[in-house]
């Protein structure tokens, strides 16, 4: 396990998934801060990963996102069907 990678690829997680948190257009960024989520805790494995906490931010921030987008899509589907 390469440390310095760990924490620029937790790093650059975080950063995705706040911009993951923009509506519609952050849904790529969203996926690739969770597929770096994954990908950095196989990496890590049990050691030790300084920037643990971007990485948990990183994913609640991307999957919030994924959310918002959800119900932004939901909320102009019902409101074109009934509206």
């Amino acid at each position: 396990m390469d440390t310095i990678r760990v924490i620029e690829r937790s790093l650059r997680a975080w950063v995705c998934g706040l911009i993951g948190l923009i509506p519609v257009l952050g849904v790529p960024l969203a996926v690739l801060a969770v597929s770096l989520f994954f990908k950095v805790r196989a990496e890590a494995g049990d050691e030790w990963n300084p920037a643990e906490n971007y990485l948990r931010w990183a994913v609640v921030c991307a999957v919030l996102g994924l959310g918002l987008t959800f119900l932004l899509v939901l909320v102009i589907v019902l409101a074109l069907a009934f509206g």
